[in-house]
């Protein structure tokens, strides 16, 4: 019995440090108060820097960059936009009719050359819409969701010492994870 009660509470520690060393992980992107106060955080990519470039009570603009010229460079916006609220809801982008989506879409076509759209879900089923196309002759990928009533947009360009100048796939899965990840904790 004591043996029991012994392995019970050692899993039950280790279960609890896995937990918090995953929380160390996430760093704290921004806080945004609209509807509430949201703290965002996320995982950073390896080898990658996030930076907070602008904040206030319902903005967050930050780079997520790396020191090897060979990978690429992303940057993040998340804005709250009361149109995606609903009879008081927050709404996601699993929630926005197909008009509202073709909108969205057009706002893309009007700024970048021959965009392609491809939807996918996070880990929590969240919709996302993957934009591929160019801007200004640079090749881009941009990650737009709505999630709490807030727009997410999240552009990725090829590093300036990258030889190809397109975004290989495994970008598209290293953004989806980071976007799996993101939290929107209550404050």
């Amino acid at each position: 019995m004591k043996r029991i009660i012994a392995l019970i509470l050692c899993l039950a520690m280790m279960l609890g440090c896995a937990a918090t060393a995953e929380e160390a992980k996430k760093e704290n992107i921004g806080k945004v108060s609209v509807n509430g106060d949201f703290n965002i955080k996320g995982v950073i990519p390896e080898g990658y820097k996030l930076s907070i470039v602008d904040s206030d009570s319902s903005i967050i603009t930050a780079t997520i960059t790396t020191e090897d010229p060979t990978k690429p460079w992303m940057t993040l916006n998340i804005a709250f936009n009361d149109t995606y609220t609903q009879d008081g809801k927050a709404l996601r982008l699993n929630d926005v009719s197909e008009e509202e989506i073709a909108l969205i879409q057009e706002s893309f076509q009007e700024s970048m050359t021959e965009p392609t759209f491809e939807f996918r879900e996070t880990g929590l089923g969240t919709k996302v819409m993957i934009i591929r196309g160019t801007l200004g002759g640079v090749s881009l990928m941009d990650f737009y969701s709505i999630y709490n009533s807030y727009e997410l947009d999240m552009v990725v360009i090829p590093g300036e010492g990258a030889e190809d100048k397109t975004l290989p796939d495994e970008i598209v899965d290293m953004v989806m994870d980071f976007m799996t990840q993101m939290d929107f904790e209550e404050t």
